[in-house]
C-alpha cells in the first residue's frame, strides 16, 4: 500500500529546540516556523487521506524536497525566468541538510500516517533545485508499507 501527498511552497526542515530564561526557569520550545510546519504536513496528509488508519507494520518513506532557485540563477532583461545554462545541472549542496527535512516530515506524520516513526526501515531523501519556470519550492512524500 503506498500513500502520497506534495504541499507546496517553501520546505522547511526541522529546527533545534530553544531556551527562554523565565526568572529562575528556563523553558524549552520549538521555533513557531517548526510548528506551523509540521501542522501543515499533517493538513497536507489529511486532505488525501481523511479516513485512513495509520499504517502498524514497517514501512518505507521518500521525501522529494524541491528548493526554489536564488535570483542568481537566472537571466536578466529578455533572459529573465531562464534558468542560465551554468545553473542547469548544479546539485542543492547547501544547508538546509537532508537530514533535517527527514526529520521534518517523520516527526510531523507520527500517528497519523504511522503509529510511529521507529516503523520506518528505508528512508530516501532528496534535494533538488526547482525545474520549472514557476520557481515554487515544494516537499513530495511517499510512505510505502512494507511486506514480506
Amino acid at each position: 500500500m503506498s500513500r502520497s501527498f506534495m504541499l507546496a511552497g517553501t520546505p522547511v526542515p526541522d529546527g533545534r529546540p530553544k531556551f527562554a530564561r523565565m526568572g529562575k526557569f528556563t523553558r524549552v520550545y520549538m521555533p513557531k516556523k517548526v510548528t506551523d510546519y509540521r501542522q501543515k504536513l499533517k493538513v497536507a496528509y489529511l486532505k488525501v487521506y481523511p479516513r485512513k488508519e495509520p499504517l502498524e507494520g514497517a514501512i518505507s518513506v521518500e521525501i522529494k524536497v524541491a528548493m526554489s532557485r536564488p535570483q542568481s540563477h537566472f537571466g536578466t532583461g529578455r533572459n529573465a525566468g531562464i534558468i542560465k545554462d551554468r545553473f542547469k545541472e548544479v546539485h542543492h549542496v547547501q544547508k538546509p541538510d537532508c537530514d533535517n527535512f527527514a526529520k521534518m516530515v517523520l516527526d510531523a506524520l507520527n500517528g497519523v500516517a504511522y503509529l510511529d516513526d521507529s516503523q520506518c526501515i528505508k528512508l530516501s531523501v532528496h534535494k533538488y533545485w526547482t525545474h520549472g519556470e514557476s520557481n515554487e519550492g515544494a516537499i513530495f512524500v511517499e510512505v510505502n508499507e512494507i511486506s514480506y
